[in-house]
């Protein structure tokens, strides 16, 4: 696991500066709307396209054949993107937690960029079973809410955090979201890896 997940890393150094330029653009915008919960969704999108460069190097190079034939089980090949988005998920936990810190204080700072690292990794897991399943030219339509949902996401959490003033204690409401969430990555791990072992390479 931690040879492809270096590949994967690897994999996506080429494309930093376009993931740096994107970071800038909506930091910007975020700034300008007085928003930093806009911010904070756009960087969700980061992990994401990750991944999806990722998962469309490996069908462009047929680096899951070479994989499989050098001893990797199927199972090991799909966690690993898991795996990889987890590790992304990380650092935008970090950046996310430092920018609403400074912006508005250390607890929503913490609040938000675990929701949203958390909504992350949810979003994440949906998206993954369709790459595998068909592919990432057909699955373009399902990646361009990869854009559209990040942005909504940031209006939805500064709507609930400023419009309507919502408190520490307020927020055990999402509970049930959480668990949720937990749910569909377990779900969404285990069809990758069906589908990946029924996948003819």
């Amino acid at each position: 696991m931690k040879a492809l997940l270096i590949k994967d890393l690897l994999t996506s150094k080429g494309l930093l500066k376009n993931y740096l330029l994107i970071i800038a653009i909506y930091g910007g915008v975020a700034y300008m709307n007085d928003n930093v919960f806009l911010f904070s969704g756009m960087l969700l999108m980061i992990p994401m396209l990750m991944a999806l460069n990722s998962v469309a190097y490996d069908e462009k190079a047929s680096t899951l054949r070479l994989m499989v034939a050098s001893g990797l089980t199927r199972k090991q090949l799909a966690l690993s993107k898991y795996l990889f988005g987890a590790v992304m998920l990380v650092a935008v936990f970090a950046i996310n937690f430092v920018v609403v810190t400074i912006a508005e204080g250390a607890l929503l700072g913490l609040l938000t960029s675990i929701l949203f690292c958390f909504v992350g990794m949810t979003y994440l897991s949906l998206l993954l079973p369709f790459l595998y399943h068909f592919g990432t030219e057909k699955s373009r339509i399902f990646m361009m809410l990869g854009v559209i949902i990040p942005v909504a996401l940031g209006t939805a959490v500064s709507s609930l955090f400023q419009l309507l003033n919502l408190h520490l204690s307020d927020l055990a409401l999402v509970s049930g979201g959480f668990v949720l969430g937990v749910v569909v990555i377990a779900v969404s791990m285990i069809s990758s890896i069906k589908i990946l072992e029924k996948k003819d390479m």
